[in-house]
């Protein structure tokens, strides 16, 4: 079921008052998905559950590395190229940074996922709402995550890091509350213990030790309306 909100429209253009919202309960891991699908009733084992996650990801990335689009239940994965030149001689160099005097390019490579229109249409009439009461718009809410280091924008794995969104701050006096670092690749995750600041809008923290250069999420778990309540932030990467 899909708890839905009412948030009242501050935008100048607005049509009418307020708006809907959906509320996301949470974020399922991929370890946690290898179980469930498991237990979903079939013969499928844990271990083959990984073994064709794992097949399919390799495979996966080999083609979309090749130009091809990739096709599944839900929709289809395809690779795409942007930026712009000043010469037609010009090289393409996605993710480079300045380099000996070199400017920084606006070349790009990325993944883009198109949902299948008819899976769509059908996953958006099964759906089940209920319409929640206003308070549950007081949600966290992750906005970016940012180096506190006033001197570097890079964020290494010996970083401090700024989180600014809404509805942020922790109660430690609550284990259930805190803020996790959770590791893409290898599904580890690793709890904040050393904050600089626990305010509203605004957390700083230390990352905790034994982190790896990598792609990271961080999951925030709150009680901003008693009820304890989670949200994640984008996909960042760490440096060494």
């Amino acid at each position: 079921m899909l708890d839905i909100y009412l948030k009242e429209n501050h935008f100048s253009n607005r049509k009418k008052k307020y708006s809907f919202h959906s509320k996301t309960r949470g974020h399922i891991t991929q370890e946690e998905l290898v179980d469930l699908v498991a237990d979903y009733g079939s013969t499928v084992t844990k271990a083959d559950t990984v073994a064709v996650l794992s097949a399919m990801e390799n495979v996966i990335e080999h083609y979309l590395g090749e130009g091809y689009s990739v096709e599944f239940p839900l929709g289809t994965f395809k690779i795409s190229a942007s930026g712009s030149a000043d010469s037609e001689n010009e090289r393409f160099k996605p993710g480079r940074k300045k380099y000996k005097g070199e400017r920084i390019t606006d070349h790009k490579i990325s993944i883009n996922f198109i949902a299948n229109k008819k899976k769509k249409k059908d996953l958006a009439d099964k759906i089940v709402t209920r319409k929640v009461r206003n308070f549950m718009a007081c949600e966290p809410r992750i906005v970016c995550v940012e180096n506190a280091s006033i001197t570097s924008e890079e964020m290494t794995v010996t970083s401090a890091l700024t989180v600014r969104g809404e509805y942020l701050k922790i109660d430690f006096t609550d284990d259930r509350q805190g803020i996790f670092v959770y590791s893409v690749e290898n599904n580890k995750s690793w709890k904040v213990t050393h904050f600089y600041r626990n305010a509203r809008r605004t957390l700083t923290f230390m990352l905790p030790k034994g982190l790896s250069p990598g792609k990271y999420i961080l999951q925030l778990y709150v009680t901003p309306t008693g009820t304890l309540t989670t949200c994640c932030s984008s996909e960042f990467n760490l440096v060494s």
